[in-house]
This record gives C-alpha cells, structure tokens and sequence, in this order.
C-alpha cells in the first residue's frame, strides 16, 4: 500500500481488495465524497448482506445505507488523498503477517489531526471473501496458534491507546476463547491462548523498537 501511494500519480489512491464485485458509481462516488473530506470511507456488503440503515446507538456497520462520519474504515474499499497520506507517514509496515487492525491504526493518526472520516455508501463493493489467498492465507484466527491477527490487535491497542485500549488490553486473552467454536472444539482453547501470548510479547517488542513508516523522499 505504501509503494502504491509512492507510484500513484493521481491527487486520490483508491485502495480495494481483489475480491469483490464493484458498484458501477463506485468511482463517481469516492470522487465527489473527497470534496468533502481526505479520506473516505466506502460501504461493504458481504456474502448475504444488504444495504440497511443504523439504529439509533447501534454500533458502526460498513453496511450502512446512510452518509456519516466515522472514526475507523475498512481496508477493502477506501480512498484517501496521496500527499496527506504520505504526511501522515504512509502506513505502518510494523502491521506484519495478516496485517490486522492496520486500518484502526492509521485511522487514529488520521482522526487525530483532521478530524472524522468521511463514510459515503454509494461507494460501494460487494465483498466476495475469497476463502483463499489474502488474510487467510495465515490460517483461520480460531484455529491456529501463529500470532498473525492477535499481533495487530494488540500493536494497535499499545500503539494508539484508543479509549477504553487498558481494560480492551486484560480481557482479550479471555475474549478469544469465549467463542461457540471453543465451546465445542475445546482443543483449540490452548493454541488460541499461545497465539494471544505470542501477539502481545511480538507486540510490545515492536512497540519498544517504534513504528515502521516508509521513506517517502
């Protein structure tokens, strides 16, 4: 993503994933939302969704059918101007492996100092969700004891100290095996608890070393 922004030779880098179906507008739209703000946010449908509006107090969905702002977006569908992104340091490189909660992590420096995201549902995907290649490619994150989800969670928790980041931080070694998978596949509970330990020691070593942005000149 980082070499993307380097090479691109437009003013905005629409960053998609290889598995999806775009919306015919999909262009049109991310275009007109980035008259309204620098990084915008598109909708996701995924296998089975539709397009269906908030409740008022439910949570973020990126199935949303109405315009909002956000403080987090999806790295599947979203655009973002090339030179504030490269202001902003580009993205970490320290997100290894699945690269998990890479997106979080640049949203917070981005919230931070610009203020919301942009979130246009007409810039639309339907996400395919391969079930191979991408992601998860290093293995299903309930059934592996490899660090490379529980890595990102936690590098994103210690890095940007969201609110609510030290409680988030104790409970979920707990959180990942409290599933309906563990419940009836009680053999996995010990390899989730290893892949959690083995993401936060990874975690807090990155921490100490610092973050790993590009160099841009």
């Amino acid at each position: 993503m980082n070499r993307g922004l380097q090479e691109a030779q437009g003013e905005i880098v629409l960053f998609l994933d290889d598995d999806i179906i775009p919306d015919r507008q999909l262009l049109t739209a991310h275009i007109q939302a980035q008259q309204q703000g620098d990084l915008v946010a598109g909708q996701v449908l995924q296998p089975g969704e539709k397009s269906e509006p908030l409740q008022p107090g439910e949570p973020l969905r990126f199935n949303n059918s109405n315009p909002c702002k956000v403080n987090e977006f999806i790295g599947c569908n979203f655009s973002v101007k090339r030179n504030l992104a490269m202001a902003l340091g580009g993205f970490d490189q320290n997100f290894i492996g699945a690269a998990y909660r890479y997106e979080a992590e640049f949203a917070h420096r981005y919230c931070q100092q610009y203020g919301l995201i942009i979130y246009e549902p007409r810039a639309l995907i339907h996400h395919l969700r391969a079930e191979r290649g991408g992601t998860r490619s290093y293995g299903h994150h309930l059934r592996t004891a490899q660090p490379a989800h529980t890595f990102g969670a936690y590098y994103y928790l210690l890095k940007a100290k969201p609110p609510g980041w030290f409680p988030q931080l104790l409970w979920r070694p707990l959180r990942s095996i409290r599933t309906k998978h563990h419940l009836t596949h009680p053999w996995w509970i010990i390899p989730s608890l290893l892949a959690e330990m083995r993401g936060l020691a990874q975690a807090l070593g990155k921490v100490r070393q610092g973050p790993n942005y590009p160099n841009f000149s």
